[in-house]
């Protein structure tokens, strides 16, 4: 279980990264959890879209990538 207090912390600079990213016309979304962020993955994603992973450390971590079949081009 996290510090109440660094928990709040995170939060607030969680709310104000997606403010900013949204000022900039992207999304964001906040979860709390591991299920929270496939569901909120897989409401944007469909078999045979092709996405870009960057070497995200968060996709791997969710696996979420993995039954499911989309276009990723290989990193360059």
């Amino acid at each position: 279980m996290m510090n109440p207090n660094l928990e709040a912390v995170l939060d607030v600079r969680l709310a104000r990264t997606a403010e900013n990213l949204r000022k900039n016309n992207m999304d964001a979304v906040i979860v709390k959890n591991k299920a929270e962020a496939l569901d909120v993955l897989r409401s944007y994603l469909f078999d045979g879209c092709t996405i870009g992973v960057g070497g995200s450390a968060t996709l791997d971590e969710l696996d979420a990538l993995v039954q499911r079949k989309f276009d990723i081009p290989d990193e360059q």
